[in-house]
């Protein structure tokens, strides 16, 4: 595991195909990321390639995510879930 900010190998290639996911996706569920200053680059980076279309669902139990002003700045929808007793599944992947 490597953090953003380090070098490797791959470092190019994971962030292009990551961005590729993410962009063919409609919703983006983010767990337990406190979406720290030290990475706002390489978020702001993602969010800015997404479609407004995108809903971006975090869990996470902290009263204040400072990146929420980012994604209502470029009107993207999100949802915050603070019960992190379990994983948020949603609905529409629930048999």
């Amino acid at each position: 595991m490597t953090f953003n900010w380090e070098e490797s190998p791959n470092k190019e290639y994971v962030i292009k195909k990551s961005i590729e996911y993410l962009k063919n996706s409609d919703k983006i569920i983010v767990v337990g990321y406190s979406f720290p200053d030290d990475n706002r680059s390489f978020d702001l980076n993602w969010i800015d390639k997404i479609d407004n279309k995108t809903e971006i669902i975090i869990q996470n139990p902290a009263n204040e995510i400072p990146f929420i002003d980012e994604l209502k700045e470029r009107n993207i929808k999100y949802k915050i879930i603070k019960d992190v007793n379990k994983y948020y599944i949603p609905n529409e992947l629930l048999i």
